[in-house]
């Protein structure tokens, strides 16, 4: 499948995500502690944005934004 171009950009995105998880200890090291995790902003329904922190053990943070909008943004 891998062939066709949208197929190839979808295994393109998941390696750039697989790269950047391995790369971005806050991602994964406190998975499972109420310390690896804190809510910036989870209300958001009218704009279909949540947004959140990621902490890893040396005191490296993530800031995670999500837009699950049908739009595209421009």
């Amino acid at each position: 499948m891998l062939q066709y171009p949208l197929h190839s950009g979808v295994k393109n995105w998941v390696s750039d995500l697989n790269r950047l998880y391995r790369k971005t200890p806050a991602l994964y090291e406190l998975d499972f502690s109420g310390d690896g995790f804190q809510w910036i902003d989870a209300n958001n329904g009218d704009m279909s944005v949540i947004v959140f922190l990621r902490k890893g053990r040396s005191g490296d943070i993530a800031l995670v934004a999500c837009n699950f909008t049908q739009v595209a943004a421009r």
